[in-house]
């Protein structure tokens, strides 16, 4: 026997864990009890966003950081060639 839930809505943080318990009933004799586990591993979504947003952040910075040491270094090249009045 296979028995199956989905359950919508809910947010999984790190892990999910389930246990189930079933006591079977017979009218001629008592079966025993059977208790079954299972965990399961979910992404932790809130990190990995996080850390995706960082990531892109120190990266546009460093772009930015270069850009503008160049930008700098053309500008003071230019002054430097301007003739003097």
């Amino acid at each position: 026997m296979t028995v199956g839930e989905r359950i919508l809505g809910v947010q999984s943080t790190v892990g999910l864990t389930a246990e189930v318990s079933v006591e079977p009933a017979n009218v001629g004799r008592k079966l025993p009890a059977v208790t079954r586990g299972t965990a399961v591993w979910a992404w932790p979504w809130a990190l990995v966003i996080g850390l995706r947003l960082t990531v892109m952040y120190l990266a546009y910075r460093f772009l930015r950081r270069r850009t503008s040491r160049r930008q700098s270094k053309n500008l003071a090249a230019t002054l430097d060639q301007a003739p003097a009045q």
